[in-house]
Order: structure tokens, then C-alpha cells, then sequence
């Protein structure tokens, strides 16, 4: 059994769970009951499940999908890191107002920056291993 496998296999697994936390968390936050922003965040959300799947599948036709799970997973990460910083305020006067959905968001959103850490570290490992052959 090849070693990469276990970590495509686990990419997969993660994407399953990190979509399903995105749209948990846009339900419980959307503004005015609608569901067009949870289907707009959504989808564009669902092309890294669809990476991690074709990889899972096909790694050799599909390698070229690492270097864009990678790049896609930075923009994710830091992303995260700029709402964190940028609604540092905002959380706190929610805090002090105690609204409990804002600390489950923020449980959310601790895990989705650990998982993505961990995944762009793995789409690191496999385009490393895709260039070595």
C-alpha cells in the first residue's frame, strides 16, 4: 500500500466534515433567514471536496490538482486569519452581549484553522511527492 493514500484518503474525509461545518455555520449566522448565502459559500466551497475526491481516485491523473488544493488552501487560511483579526471587536461586544451562537462559531472556526493547516500541509506533502514522481 502506497503512503500517500492514508493522507488523500484523510483529505477526503476533512473536506467532508469542513463542508459540513461551512454550511452549519452560515445557517446559524445568515442574517435574514435566506438560504442564498449558505448556497453561494457553499458551492464554491464543494471544488475542494472535489479535489480531494479526484485524488483519492486518481492520483496519478489528478496530480496536478495538489498545487491547487495547496494554493486554494493558503487563500483559505489566511482568510481565516484576516476575519479573525478583523472582527476581533465585533466578537467581543457579542461576547459581552452573550450571545452563545458567537462560541460556537468560534469552536468552529478554531477547527476549520487547525484542519486547514493540517490539510495545506498535506497538499504540500503531495505536491512534493507528485514533483518527485
Amino acid at each position: 500500500m502506497e503512503v500517500s493514500r492514508p493522507l488523500r484518503a484523510a483529505l477526503f474525509i476533512y473536506e467532508c466534515i469542513r463542508l459540513a461545518v461551512l454550511v452549519g455555520m452560515f445557517m446559524l449566522l445568515r442574517p435574514d433567514g435566506g438560504e442564498f448565502p449558505v448556497l453561494v459559500y457553499s458551492v464554491s466551497n464543494a471544488l475542494f471536496l472535489l479535489m480531494a475526491v479526484f485524488l483519492l481516485i486518481d492520483p496519478v491523473k489528478y496530480g496536478s490538482y495538489a498545487s491547487l488544493y495547496l494554493a486554494g488552501k493558503c487563500i483559505s487560511l489566511f482568510s481565516i486569519l484576516l476575519w479573525f483579526v478583523f472582527s476581533r471587536a465585533d466578537l467581543y461586544t457579542a461576547q459581552l452581549m452573550e450571545n452563545p451562537a458567537v462560541f460556537v462559531v468560534l469552536r468552529a472556526l478554531l477547527f476549520l484553522l487547525m484542519g486547514e493547516i493540517i490539510s495545506a500541509i498535506c497538499g504540500l506533502v503531495l505536491v512534493k511527492k507528485g514533483k518527485r514522481g
